[in-house]
Protein backbone atom coordinates (compact mmCIF):
# COMPACT_ATOMS: atom_id res chain seq x y z
CA UNK A 1 0.00 0.00 0.00
CA UNK A 2 1.44 3.39 -0.99
CA UNK A 3 0.27 6.21 1.24
CA UNK A 4 -2.97 6.45 3.19
CA UNK A 5 -6.12 5.19 1.53
CA UNK A 6 -8.34 7.98 0.23
CA UNK A 7 -11.00 6.91 2.69
CA UNK A 8 -8.59 7.31 5.58
CA UNK A 9 -7.71 10.82 4.45
CA UNK A 10 -11.38 11.75 4.15
CA UNK A 11 -12.16 10.22 7.51
CA UNK A 12 -9.26 12.09 9.04
CA UNK A 13 -10.51 15.37 7.59
CA UNK A 14 -13.99 14.75 8.92
CA UNK A 15 -12.69 13.98 12.38
CA UNK A 16 -10.35 16.97 12.36
CA UNK A 17 -13.33 19.10 11.44
CA UNK A 18 -14.95 18.17 14.70
CA UNK A 19 -17.35 15.42 13.62
CA UNK A 20 -16.04 12.75 15.98
CA UNK A 21 -18.58 11.63 18.59
CA UNK A 22 -17.48 11.48 22.21
CA UNK A 23 -17.76 8.30 24.25
CA UNK A 24 -20.95 7.92 26.28
CA UNK A 25 -21.92 5.64 29.13
CA UNK A 26 -24.25 3.58 26.96
CA UNK A 27 -21.85 3.05 24.06
CA UNK A 28 -21.33 -0.51 22.93
CA UNK A 29 -17.88 -2.04 22.80
CA UNK A 30 -18.00 -1.88 18.99
CA UNK A 31 -18.85 1.81 19.01
CA UNK A 32 -15.98 2.58 21.35
CA UNK A 33 -13.59 0.51 19.26
CA UNK A 34 -14.68 2.42 16.16
CA UNK A 35 -14.13 5.70 17.97
CA UNK A 36 -10.61 4.65 18.97
CA UNK A 37 -9.87 3.68 15.38
CA UNK A 38 -11.14 7.01 14.14
CA UNK A 39 -9.04 8.85 16.70
CA UNK A 40 -5.97 6.88 15.61
CA UNK A 41 -6.58 7.83 11.97
CA UNK A 42 -6.98 11.48 12.95
CA UNK A 43 -3.81 11.40 15.03
CA UNK A 44 -1.92 9.61 12.27
CA UNK A 45 -3.06 12.03 9.60
CA UNK A 46 -2.16 14.96 11.84
CA UNK A 47 1.35 13.55 12.31
CA UNK A 48 1.62 12.97 8.57
CA UNK A 49 0.77 16.62 7.90
CA UNK A 50 3.23 17.73 10.57
CA UNK A 51 5.94 15.60 8.97
CA UNK A 52 5.18 16.93 5.50
CA UNK A 53 5.31 20.53 6.67
CA UNK A 54 8.56 19.94 8.56
CA UNK A 55 10.09 18.34 5.45
CA UNK A 56 9.04 21.24 3.27
CA UNK A 57 10.52 23.74 5.74
CA UNK A 58 13.82 21.83 5.97
CA UNK A 59 13.37 20.58 9.54
CA UNK A 60 14.17 16.85 9.25
CA UNK A 61 14.32 16.23 13.00
CA UNK A 62 10.69 17.27 13.49
CA UNK A 63 9.72 15.43 10.29
CA UNK A 64 11.37 12.24 11.57
CA UNK A 65 9.51 12.44 14.88
CA UNK A 66 6.17 13.04 13.17
CA UNK A 67 6.56 10.27 10.59
CA UNK A 68 7.59 7.80 13.26
CA UNK A 69 4.37 8.49 15.17
CA UNK A 70 2.40 8.09 11.94
CA UNK A 71 4.12 4.75 11.23
CA UNK A 72 3.15 3.44 14.66
CA UNK A 73 -0.51 3.96 13.79
CA UNK A 74 -0.06 2.66 10.22
CA UNK A 75 2.60 -0.07 10.40
CA UNK A 76 1.64 -1.54 7.03
CA UNK A 77 2.02 1.68 5.05
CA UNK A 78 5.18 1.36 2.94
CA UNK A 79 5.23 5.01 1.92
CA UNK A 80 5.15 6.18 5.53
CA UNK A 81 7.88 3.71 6.42
CA UNK A 82 10.11 5.07 3.64
CA UNK A 83 9.51 8.65 4.81
CA UNK A 84 10.14 7.80 8.46
CA UNK A 85 13.44 6.02 7.84
CA UNK A 86 14.63 8.63 5.35
CA UNK A 87 13.95 11.60 7.62
CA UNK A 88 15.51 9.88 10.63
CA UNK A 89 18.70 9.18 8.71
CA UNK A 90 18.94 12.56 7.01
CA UNK A 91 18.37 14.29 10.35
CA UNK A 92 21.53 12.62 11.64
CA UNK A 93 19.84 9.96 13.75
CA UNK A 94 20.85 6.60 12.27
CA UNK A 95 19.74 4.73 15.40
CA UNK A 96 16.25 6.16 15.00
CA UNK A 97 16.08 5.08 11.37
CA UNK A 98 17.44 1.62 12.23
CA UNK A 99 14.92 1.17 15.04
CA UNK A 100 12.05 2.06 12.70
CA UNK A 101 13.31 -0.38 10.06
CA UNK A 102 13.75 -3.16 12.63
CA UNK A 103 10.21 -2.70 13.93
CA UNK A 104 8.64 -2.87 10.45
CA UNK A 105 6.59 -5.99 9.61
CA UNK A 106 8.44 -8.34 7.25
CA UNK A 107 5.83 -7.98 4.51
CA UNK A 108 6.15 -4.19 4.46
CA UNK A 109 9.92 -4.29 4.77
CA UNK A 110 10.16 -6.64 1.78
CA UNK A 111 8.28 -4.07 -0.36
CA UNK A 112 10.50 -1.15 0.68
CA UNK A 113 13.84 0.16 -0.54
CA UNK A 114 15.66 2.38 1.97
CA UNK A 115 14.14 0.71 5.07
CA UNK A 116 15.27 -2.71 3.84
CA UNK A 117 18.75 -1.39 3.04
CA UNK A 118 18.87 0.13 6.53
CA UNK A 119 17.75 -3.09 8.16
CA UNK A 120 20.30 -5.09 6.18
CA UNK A 121 23.14 -2.78 7.18
CA UNK A 122 22.01 -2.87 10.81
CA UNK A 123 21.99 -6.68 10.73
CA UNK A 124 25.59 -6.78 9.49
CA UNK A 125 26.62 -4.24 12.12
CA UNK A 126 25.08 -6.56 14.73
CA UNK A 127 27.05 -9.54 13.39
CA UNK A 128 24.02 -11.17 11.74
CA UNK A 129 25.49 -11.70 8.29
CA UNK A 130 22.89 -14.31 7.22
CA UNK A 131 20.02 -11.93 7.98
CA UNK A 132 21.86 -9.12 6.25
CA UNK A 133 22.40 -11.15 3.08
CA UNK A 134 18.74 -12.17 3.04
CA UNK A 135 17.45 -8.63 3.47
CA UNK A 136 19.74 -7.24 0.77
CA UNK A 137 19.27 -9.97 -1.83
CA UNK A 138 16.30 -8.65 -3.84
CA UNK A 139 16.18 -5.68 -6.19
CA UNK A 140 14.09 -2.64 -5.28
CA UNK A 141 12.71 0.39 -7.06
CA UNK A 142 15.90 2.36 -6.30
CA UNK A 143 18.94 1.56 -8.45
CA UNK A 144 21.20 3.59 -6.17
CA UNK A 145 20.06 1.71 -3.07
CA UNK A 146 20.53 -1.57 -4.95
CA UNK A 147 24.14 -0.66 -5.80
CA UNK A 148 24.89 -0.08 -2.13
CA UNK A 149 22.94 -3.15 -1.07
CA UNK A 150 24.96 -5.41 -3.35
CA UNK A 151 28.23 -4.05 -2.01
CA UNK A 152 27.19 -4.57 1.61
CA UNK A 153 25.71 -7.98 0.81
CA UNK A 154 29.06 -9.07 -0.65
CA UNK A 155 30.67 -8.37 2.73
CA UNK A 156 27.92 -10.35 4.49
CA UNK A 157 28.54 -13.28 2.12
CA UNK A 158 32.30 -12.96 2.73
CA UNK A 159 31.70 -13.16 6.48
CA UNK A 160 29.50 -16.23 6.11
CA UNK A 161 30.85 -18.18 3.12
CA UNK A 162 34.33 -16.81 2.35
CA UNK A 163 36.07 -14.75 -0.30
CA UNK A 164 35.34 -17.02 -3.27
CA UNK A 165 31.58 -16.79 -2.72
CA UNK A 166 31.75 -13.00 -2.24
CA UNK A 167 33.86 -12.64 -5.39
CA UNK A 168 31.34 -14.67 -7.36
CA UNK A 169 28.53 -12.42 -6.15
CA UNK A 170 30.48 -9.32 -7.16
CA UNK A 171 31.10 -10.78 -10.62
CA UNK A 172 27.33 -11.01 -11.12
CA UNK A 173 26.96 -7.27 -10.54
CA UNK A 174 29.32 -6.19 -13.36
CA UNK A 175 27.30 -4.07 -15.81
CA UNK A 176 29.75 -2.57 -18.30
CA UNK A 177 29.36 0.89 -16.75
CA UNK A 178 32.85 2.23 -16.00
CA UNK A 179 32.02 3.88 -12.68
CA UNK A 180 29.75 1.12 -11.35
CA UNK A 181 32.21 -1.59 -12.33
CA UNK A 182 34.93 0.53 -10.74
CA UNK A 183 33.05 0.40 -7.43
CA UNK A 184 32.81 -3.39 -7.82
CA UNK A 185 36.55 -3.67 -8.42
CA UNK A 186 37.24 -1.39 -5.46
CA UNK A 187 35.14 -3.59 -3.18
CA UNK A 188 36.86 -6.69 -4.52
CA UNK A 189 40.33 -5.25 -3.83
CA UNK A 190 39.41 -4.23 -0.28
CA UNK A 191 38.06 -7.73 0.33
CA UNK A 192 41.33 -9.22 -0.94
CA UNK A 193 43.25 -7.00 1.48
CA UNK A 194 40.96 -8.18 4.27
CA UNK A 195 41.80 -11.75 3.28
CA UNK A 196 45.56 -11.01 3.10
CA UNK A 197 45.68 -11.69 -0.65
CA UNK A 198 47.94 -8.71 -1.17
CA UNK A 199 49.30 -9.46 -4.65
CA UNK A 200 45.80 -10.19 -5.95
CA UNK A 201 44.59 -6.95 -4.39
CA UNK A 202 47.42 -5.01 -6.02
CA UNK A 203 46.56 -6.54 -9.40
CA UNK A 204 42.93 -5.48 -8.96
CA UNK A 205 43.91 -1.97 -7.93
CA UNK A 206 46.31 -1.66 -10.86
CA UNK A 207 43.44 -2.57 -13.20
CA UNK A 208 41.22 0.02 -11.52
CA UNK A 209 43.93 2.67 -11.94
CA UNK A 210 44.49 1.76 -15.59
CA UNK A 211 40.74 2.08 -16.23
CA UNK A 212 40.95 5.68 -15.03
CA UNK A 213 38.75 5.22 -11.95
CA UNK A 214 40.63 7.20 -9.29
CA UNK A 215 39.18 6.90 -5.79
CA UNK A 216 41.02 8.23 -2.75
CA UNK A 217 40.27 5.08 -0.74
CA UNK A 218 41.65 2.69 -3.36
CA UNK A 219 44.59 4.94 -4.24
CA UNK A 220 45.62 4.93 -0.59
CA UNK A 221 45.45 1.13 -0.40
CA UNK A 222 47.35 0.85 -3.70
CA UNK A 223 50.14 3.09 -2.40
CA UNK A 224 50.41 1.12 0.82
CA UNK A 225 50.63 -2.18 -1.08
CA UNK A 226 53.25 -0.80 -3.47
CA UNK A 227 55.36 0.48 -0.59
CA UNK A 228 55.14 -2.88 1.19
CA UNK A 229 56.18 -4.59 -2.05
CA UNK A 230 59.39 -2.54 -2.07
CA UNK A 231 58.17 0.02 -4.62
CA UNK A 232 57.96 3.30 -2.65
CA UNK A 233 58.72 5.45 -5.70
CA UNK A 234 55.80 3.93 -7.59
CA UNK A 235 53.63 4.55 -4.55
CA UNK A 236 54.71 8.19 -4.44
CA UNK A 237 54.05 8.55 -8.18
CA UNK A 238 50.40 7.48 -7.99
CA UNK A 239 49.79 9.68 -4.95
CA UNK A 240 51.28 12.66 -6.76
CA UNK A 241 49.24 11.97 -9.89
CA UNK A 242 46.07 11.67 -7.79
CA UNK A 243 46.69 15.06 -6.13
CA UNK A 244 47.46 16.73 -9.45
CA UNK A 245 44.50 15.31 -11.40
CA UNK A 246 41.77 14.71 -8.82
CA UNK A 247 42.59 17.18 -6.06
CA UNK A 248 43.90 17.44 -2.54
CA UNK A 249 42.90 14.75 -0.03
CA UNK A 250 44.15 14.79 3.55
CA UNK A 251 44.80 11.06 3.73
CA UNK A 252 46.64 11.02 0.39
CA UNK A 253 48.76 14.02 1.43
CA UNK A 254 49.64 12.35 4.74
CA UNK A 255 50.89 9.27 2.89
CA UNK A 256 52.91 11.40 0.47
CA UNK A 257 54.62 13.15 3.38
CA UNK A 258 55.50 9.84 5.01
CA UNK A 259 56.99 8.45 1.80
CA UNK A 260 58.96 11.64 1.15
CA UNK A 261 60.41 11.38 4.66
CA UNK A 262 61.37 7.73 4.09
CA UNK A 263 58.86 6.38 6.58
CA UNK A 264 57.54 2.84 6.09
CA UNK A 265 53.81 2.53 5.41
CA UNK A 266 51.60 0.16 7.37
CA UNK A 267 48.67 -1.73 5.87
CA UNK A 268 45.59 -1.60 8.14
CA UNK A 269 43.36 -4.53 7.22
CA UNK A 270 39.66 -3.68 7.10
CA UNK A 271 37.22 -5.65 9.20
CA UNK A 272 33.92 -6.86 7.77
CA UNK A 273 32.17 -3.77 9.13
CA UNK A 274 34.95 -1.47 7.90
CA UNK A 275 34.68 -2.90 4.40
CA UNK A 276 30.89 -2.69 4.37
CA UNK A 277 31.14 0.94 5.53
CA UNK A 278 33.33 1.69 2.50
CA UNK A 279 30.83 -0.08 0.23
CA UNK A 280 28.26 2.48 1.45
CA UNK A 281 30.65 5.44 1.56
CA UNK A 282 32.10 5.21 -1.97
CA UNK A 283 28.77 5.56 -3.86
CA UNK A 284 27.64 8.17 -1.33
CA UNK A 285 30.77 10.24 -1.97
CA UNK A 286 30.07 10.09 -5.71
CA UNK A 287 26.48 11.20 -5.05
CA UNK A 288 27.65 14.08 -2.85
CA UNK A 289 29.96 15.35 -5.60
CA UNK A 290 27.06 15.52 -8.08
CA UNK A 291 24.32 17.05 -5.92
CA UNK A 292 23.76 20.43 -4.28
CA UNK A 293 21.74 19.22 -1.31
CA UNK A 294 22.08 17.04 1.79
CA UNK A 295 20.71 13.81 0.29
CA UNK A 296 24.04 11.97 0.56
CA UNK A 297 23.83 12.39 4.33
CA UNK A 298 21.38 9.48 4.43
CA UNK A 299 24.15 7.14 3.30
CA UNK A 300 26.94 8.77 5.27
CA UNK A 301 24.82 8.09 8.37
CA UNK A 302 24.65 4.39 7.47
CA UNK A 303 28.38 4.22 6.68
CA UNK A 304 29.24 5.79 10.04
CA UNK A 305 26.95 3.34 11.82
CA UNK A 306 29.21 0.60 10.48
CA UNK A 307 32.49 2.48 11.05
CA UNK A 308 32.33 5.52 13.37
CA UNK A 309 36.02 6.22 12.64
CA UNK A 310 35.41 6.88 8.93
CA UNK A 311 36.12 10.57 9.46
CA UNK A 312 36.21 11.43 5.77
CA UNK A 313 32.48 10.65 5.74
CA UNK A 314 31.98 13.25 8.46
CA UNK A 315 33.72 15.91 6.38
CA UNK A 316 31.64 15.12 3.29
CA UNK A 317 28.47 14.95 5.36
CA UNK A 318 29.29 18.36 6.83
CA UNK A 319 29.71 19.71 3.31
CA UNK A 320 26.37 18.18 2.25
CA UNK A 321 24.62 19.74 5.26
CA UNK A 322 26.14 23.10 4.38
CA UNK A 323 24.91 22.79 0.78
CA UNK A 324 21.46 21.88 2.13
CA UNK A 325 21.34 25.14 4.15
CA UNK A 326 21.52 23.20 7.43
CA UNK A 327 24.50 25.10 8.73
CA UNK A 328 24.00 24.48 12.44
CA UNK A 329 23.92 20.76 11.73
CA UNK A 330 27.00 21.16 9.52
CA UNK A 331 28.86 22.89 12.35
CA UNK A 332 27.90 20.15 14.79
CA UNK A 333 28.98 17.42 12.37
CA UNK A 334 32.36 18.97 11.52
CA UNK A 335 33.12 19.47 15.20
CA UNK A 336 32.93 15.67 15.67
CA UNK A 337 36.15 15.12 13.66
CA UNK A 338 38.84 14.65 16.35
CA UNK A 339 42.26 16.28 16.40
CA UNK A 340 43.85 12.85 15.98
CA UNK A 341 42.26 12.40 12.55
CA UNK A 342 44.17 13.19 9.34
CA UNK A 343 40.96 14.95 8.29
CA UNK A 344 40.99 17.33 11.26
CA UNK A 345 42.54 20.20 9.30
CA UNK A 346 40.11 19.64 6.42
CA UNK A 347 37.16 19.68 8.82
CA UNK A 348 38.43 22.86 10.51
CA UNK A 349 38.78 24.58 7.15
CA UNK A 350 35.23 23.58 6.24
CA UNK A 351 33.99 24.69 9.65
CA UNK A 352 35.59 28.09 9.21
CA UNK A 353 33.75 28.55 5.92
CA UNK A 354 30.40 27.49 7.38
CA UNK A 355 30.88 30.03 10.16
CA UNK A 356 31.78 32.61 7.51
CA UNK A 357 28.56 31.93 5.64
CA UNK A 358 26.73 32.40 8.94
CA UNK A 359 28.45 35.83 9.22
CA UNK A 360 30.26 34.62 12.34
CA UNK A 361 33.45 36.07 10.89
CA UNK A 362 35.53 36.39 14.05
CA UNK A 363 34.79 32.76 14.95
CA UNK A 364 35.60 31.70 11.41
CA UNK A 365 39.03 33.35 11.50
CA UNK A 366 39.75 32.06 14.99
CA UNK A 367 38.82 28.51 13.95
CA UNK A 368 41.08 28.60 10.90
CA UNK A 369 44.01 30.23 12.75
CA UNK A 370 43.80 27.84 15.69
CA UNK A 371 43.78 24.84 13.40
CA UNK A 372 46.66 26.24 11.36
CA UNK A 373 48.72 26.72 14.52
CA UNK A 374 48.07 23.13 15.56
CA UNK A 375 48.68 21.72 12.07
CA UNK A 376 50.51 23.78 9.40
CA UNK A 377 48.59 21.95 6.70
CA UNK A 378 48.87 23.25 3.13
CA UNK A 379 45.16 22.79 2.50
CA UNK A 380 44.31 24.67 5.65
CA UNK A 381 46.60 27.52 4.62
CA UNK A 382 44.73 27.75 1.32
CA UNK A 383 41.40 27.73 3.16
CA UNK A 384 42.59 30.51 5.47
CA UNK A 385 43.94 32.57 2.57
CA UNK A 386 40.67 32.31 0.72
CA UNK A 387 38.78 33.13 3.91
CA UNK A 388 40.84 36.32 4.31
CA UNK A 389 40.11 37.18 0.67
CA UNK A 390 36.37 36.75 1.16
CA UNK A 391 36.56 39.14 4.14
CA UNK A 392 38.52 41.72 2.11
CA UNK A 393 41.59 41.18 4.29
CA UNK A 394 43.57 41.07 1.09
CA UNK A 395 47.06 41.73 2.47
CA UNK A 396 46.75 38.67 4.74
CA UNK A 397 45.36 36.61 1.87
CA UNK A 398 48.22 37.62 -0.44
CA UNK A 399 50.79 36.80 2.25
CA UNK A 400 49.40 33.32 2.89
CA UNK A 401 49.10 32.46 -0.80
CA UNK A 402 52.70 33.64 -1.27
CA UNK A 403 53.83 31.29 1.53
CA UNK A 404 52.11 28.36 -0.20
CA UNK A 405 53.58 29.26 -3.61
CA UNK A 406 57.10 29.57 -2.16
CA UNK A 407 56.80 26.21 -0.36
CA UNK A 408 55.52 24.60 -3.57
CA UNK A 409 58.46 26.02 -5.50
CA UNK A 410 60.91 24.48 -3.04
CA UNK A 411 59.19 21.14 -3.63
CA UNK A 412 59.37 21.73 -7.41
CA UNK A 413 55.59 22.04 -7.67
CA UNK A 414 53.36 24.52 -9.48
CA UNK A 415 49.66 24.90 -8.70
CA UNK A 416 47.64 27.14 -11.03
CA UNK A 417 44.86 27.44 -8.46
CA UNK A 418 47.07 29.21 -5.91
CA UNK A 419 48.59 31.49 -8.54
CA UNK A 420 45.05 32.34 -9.62
CA UNK A 421 43.97 33.07 -6.04
CA UNK A 422 47.01 35.29 -5.35
CA UNK A 423 46.54 37.07 -8.68
CA UNK A 424 42.92 37.85 -7.77
CA UNK A 425 43.98 39.20 -4.37
CA UNK A 426 46.73 41.33 -5.93
CA UNK A 427 44.33 42.68 -8.56
CA UNK A 428 41.96 43.86 -5.86
CA UNK A 429 44.89 45.40 -3.94
CA UNK A 430 45.69 47.51 -7.00
CA UNK A 431 48.89 45.57 -7.76
CA UNK A 432 47.88 44.91 -11.33
CA UNK A 433 51.24 44.08 -12.91
CA UNK A 434 52.05 41.51 -10.21
CA UNK A 435 48.51 40.15 -10.53
CA UNK A 436 48.87 39.88 -14.30
CA UNK A 437 52.12 37.94 -13.89
CA UNK A 438 50.38 35.44 -11.59
CA UNK A 439 47.39 35.05 -13.88
CA UNK A 440 49.52 34.52 -16.98
CA UNK A 441 51.58 31.90 -15.12
CA UNK A 442 48.34 30.18 -14.09
CA UNK A 443 47.06 30.18 -17.69
CA UNK A 444 50.33 28.60 -18.84
CA UNK A 445 49.73 25.76 -16.37
CA UNK A 446 45.99 25.42 -17.03
CA UNK A 447 45.08 26.82 -20.46
CA UNK A 448 41.59 25.31 -20.48
CA UNK A 449 40.25 26.48 -17.13
CA UNK A 450 37.19 28.63 -17.98
CA UNK A 451 37.08 30.59 -14.70
CA UNK A 452 40.75 31.53 -15.05
CA UNK A 453 40.41 32.50 -18.73
CA UNK A 454 37.36 34.55 -17.86
CA UNK A 455 39.07 36.38 -15.02
CA UNK A 456 42.16 37.40 -16.98
CA UNK A 457 40.20 38.21 -20.14
CA UNK A 458 37.68 40.28 -18.20
CA UNK A 459 40.48 42.12 -16.40
CA UNK A 460 42.14 43.08 -19.67
CA UNK A 461 38.88 44.16 -21.31
CA UNK A 462 37.85 46.17 -18.26
CA UNK A 463 41.23 47.95 -18.25
CA UNK A 464 41.18 48.54 -22.01
CA UNK A 465 44.30 46.40 -22.49
CA UNK A 466 45.01 43.47 -24.82
CA UNK A 467 41.46 43.70 -26.09
CA UNK A 468 41.74 41.11 -28.84
CA UNK A 469 43.50 38.53 -26.66
CA UNK A 470 41.15 39.18 -23.76
CA UNK A 471 38.12 38.84 -26.01
CA UNK A 472 39.42 35.50 -27.34
CA UNK A 473 39.97 34.23 -23.79
CA UNK A 474 36.43 35.10 -22.78
CA UNK A 475 34.97 33.48 -25.90
CA UNK A 476 36.87 30.29 -25.08
CA UNK A 477 35.63 30.41 -21.48
CA UNK A 478 32.03 30.71 -22.71
CA UNK A 479 32.53 27.73 -25.03
CA UNK A 480 33.85 25.69 -22.12
CA UNK A 481 31.11 26.79 -19.70
CA UNK A 482 28.16 28.19 -21.66
CA UNK A 483 25.72 28.23 -18.73
CA UNK A 484 27.85 30.17 -16.24
CA UNK A 485 26.24 33.58 -15.71
CA UNK A 486 29.43 35.45 -14.77
CA UNK A 487 31.30 34.13 -17.77
CA UNK A 488 28.52 34.98 -20.22
CA UNK A 489 28.37 38.42 -18.57
CA UNK A 490 32.07 38.88 -19.29
CA UNK A 491 31.44 38.29 -22.99
CA UNK A 492 28.60 40.80 -22.97
CA UNK A 493 30.72 43.34 -21.09
CA UNK A 494 33.56 42.83 -23.57
CA UNK A 495 31.17 43.74 -26.40
CA UNK A 496 30.04 46.73 -24.34
CA UNK A 497 33.57 48.02 -23.76
CA UNK A 498 34.26 47.66 -27.48
CA UNK A 499 31.18 49.75 -28.26
CA UNK A 500 29.08 46.93 -29.75
CA UNK A 501 26.05 47.64 -27.61
CA UNK A 502 23.41 45.55 -29.41
CA UNK A 503 25.60 42.45 -29.13
CA UNK A 504 26.25 43.36 -25.52
CA UNK A 505 22.53 43.41 -24.74
CA UNK A 506 22.06 39.92 -26.21
CA UNK A 507 24.72 38.34 -24.03
CA UNK A 508 24.01 40.38 -20.91
CA UNK A 509 20.33 39.41 -21.03
CA UNK A 510 21.42 35.79 -21.21
CA UNK A 511 23.78 36.29 -18.26
CA UNK A 512 20.99 37.73 -16.10
CA UNK A 513 18.74 34.82 -17.05
CA UNK A 514 21.43 32.42 -15.85
CA UNK A 515 22.28 34.34 -12.64
CA UNK A 516 19.34 36.66 -11.87
CA UNK A 517 20.43 37.39 -8.29
CA UNK A 518 23.81 38.97 -9.06
CA UNK A 519 23.89 42.79 -8.73
CA UNK A 520 26.88 43.33 -11.06
CA UNK A 521 25.21 41.43 -13.91
CA UNK A 522 21.99 43.44 -13.57
CA UNK A 523 24.03 46.66 -13.43
CA UNK A 524 25.84 45.79 -16.65
CA UNK A 525 22.58 44.99 -18.42
CA UNK A 526 21.20 48.37 -17.30
CA UNK A 527 24.21 50.14 -18.81
CA UNK A 528 23.77 48.29 -22.12
CA UNK A 529 20.05 49.09 -22.23
CA UNK A 530 20.86 52.78 -21.72
CA UNK A 531 23.32 52.77 -24.61
CA UNK A 532 20.76 51.33 -27.03
CA UNK A 533 18.08 53.84 -25.95
CA UNK A 534 16.05 51.54 -23.69
CA UNK A 535 16.29 53.95 -20.76
CA UNK A 536 13.20 52.83 -18.86
CA UNK A 537 14.48 49.26 -18.81
CA UNK A 538 17.92 50.54 -17.80
CA UNK A 539 16.43 52.16 -14.72
CA UNK A 540 14.60 48.96 -13.88
CA UNK A 541 17.84 46.92 -14.00
CA UNK A 542 19.76 49.44 -11.88
CA UNK A 543 16.97 49.45 -9.31
CA UNK A 544 16.99 45.67 -9.29
CA UNK A 545 20.76 45.64 -8.82
CA UNK A 546 20.42 47.95 -5.81
CA UNK A 547 17.91 45.60 -4.21
CA UNK A 548 20.35 42.69 -4.56
CA UNK A 549 22.72 44.09 -1.90
CA UNK A 550 25.75 45.23 -3.94
CA UNK A 551 28.93 46.35 -2.21
CA UNK A 552 29.32 49.99 -1.15
CA UNK A 553 31.25 51.18 -4.23
CA UNK A 554 28.68 49.67 -6.58
CA UNK A 555 25.83 51.13 -4.52
CA UNK A 556 27.13 54.69 -4.93
CA UNK A 557 27.48 54.26 -8.68
CA UNK A 558 24.02 52.73 -9.08
CA UNK A 559 22.42 55.56 -7.08
CA UNK A 560 24.19 58.14 -9.26
CA UNK A 561 22.98 56.48 -12.44
CA UNK A 562 19.42 56.30 -11.19
CA UNK A 563 19.50 59.97 -10.23
CA UNK A 564 21.21 61.50 -13.25
CA UNK A 565 21.35 58.79 -15.92
CA UNK A 566 24.35 57.03 -17.33
CA UNK A 567 25.72 59.98 -19.34
CA UNK A 568 25.71 62.42 -16.41
CA UNK A 569 27.29 59.80 -14.15
CA UNK A 570 30.32 59.85 -16.44
CA UNK A 571 32.65 61.23 -13.80
CA UNK A 572 32.01 58.22 -11.64
CA UNK A 573 32.17 55.81 -14.57
CA UNK A 574 35.52 57.23 -15.63
CA UNK A 575 36.98 55.52 -12.57
CA UNK A 576 36.27 52.16 -14.21
CA UNK A 577 33.65 49.58 -13.33
CA UNK A 578 34.26 47.56 -10.21
CA UNK A 579 35.70 44.16 -10.99
CA UNK A 580 33.75 41.59 -8.96
CA UNK A 581 35.63 38.91 -7.07
CA UNK A 582 35.18 36.15 -9.66
CA UNK A 583 38.14 34.04 -8.66
CA UNK A 584 36.21 31.70 -6.39
CA UNK A 585 38.04 29.28 -4.11
CA UNK A 586 41.39 27.85 -5.21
Amino acid sequence: MLGFRAAQYMLGLVILAGCAVGSKVGDTFEQRALELERNAVARSYSEFLRGRYASLTNDPSVAASAYREAVRDNPFDTDLLERAVFTALISGNPKGGIDIAKEAPDRVLSESSLPRLTAGIAALADGRSRDSSRLLSAETSSQFNDIIAQGVRAWAVLDRDGLAAADALLAETRSGDLLLDGLVLATRAIMQIHGEQDQEALDTLDLLWENGVRLAVTTEYQARLLARAGRPNDALDILTIFSATIGQNASIEALKNKLEEGEALTLPRPTIKDGAALAVYMPAAALASQTSNDLAGVYFALALHLDPDLHVARTLWGDALDKGDRRQDAIAMLETVPETSVFFATARGQLAWVLRRENRNDEALKTAKTALTASPDRNLKIQLGDLFRSLDQLEDAERIFSEVIEADAQANLSDWRILYARGAARQRLGQWRDAETDLLAAVDLAPDQPALLNYLGYSWIDRGENLEQGFSMIQKAVELRPNAGFIVDSLGWAYYRLGHYEEAVTHLERAVELSPGEPVLNDHLGDAYWRVGRKLEAGFQWTRALRLDPDSSETALLEAKLETGLDDAGALLAQGSALPDRAGSP
